[in-house]
């Protein structure tokens, strides 16, 4: 949520870094009651003062490593011609049938090089935009051995315009089929 929006990081970073006796967990923002305009602008003026800290720190290094090792990679903006563009809110809760066939699918397909992504694509990232919900959803659904990780997108070399096309062909109607299932 709001800090990572403010670090321009994934929110796992957070998670990740946050837990324990530290955890954040699901806490929730509510405006301190009473609070005069004076005590609020004071604490703006100290909050807007630590970022612009944090955004002159001179350890370059340590901000890539908290924050922009895991930057959003590009994924394909090309769905299947005939599938809505996602949209609306974020899907939440249970995995339908037709969501866990099509992400089987994508993990075979990604492993085997099979997708239509960019070299560099993650699973979790692909699977998340594709699916419309957070990145968390999907981290949650695959832990400990059915692990995601931090798997990246290779394309298959020497693959046939016939295989990808089977392959596409066949992954779109899986993502069509959970598409309806989550309607």
């Amino acid at each position: 949520g709001y800090l990572s929006e403010r670090l321009n990081c994934d929110p796992m970073r957070i998670t990740k870094k946050f837990t324990g006796d530290a955890s954040i967990g699901k806490r929730v923002f509510h405006p301190r009651e009473g609070a005069t305009d004076a005590t609020l602008a004071r604490a703006r003026s100290e909050l807007a003062e630590l970022e612009r800290a944090a955004s002159r720190s001179t350890s370059k290094r340590a901000a890539d490593d908290f924050c922009m090792a895991e930057a959003p990679r590009p994924i394909s903006t090309d769905p299947p011609e005939d599938l809505p563009p996602l949209s609306g809110p974020l899907r939440r809760g249970k995995w339908t049938v037709e969501e866990e066939r099509y992400v089987e699918r994508v993990i075979r397909d990604f492993n085997g090089g099979l997708l239509s992504a960019p070299p560099g694509t993650t699973l979790r990232g692909y699977l998340s935009e594709r699916l419309n919900c957070d990145p968390m959803r999907i981290t949650k659904k695959f832990t400990g051995d059915a692990s995601i990780g931090k798997r990246v997108f290779h394309p298959r070399e020497g693959a046939t315009d016939a295989t990808l096309a089977r392959a596409r062909s066949e992954l779109a109607e899986l993502e069509r089929a959970a598409s309806r299932s989550t309607s």
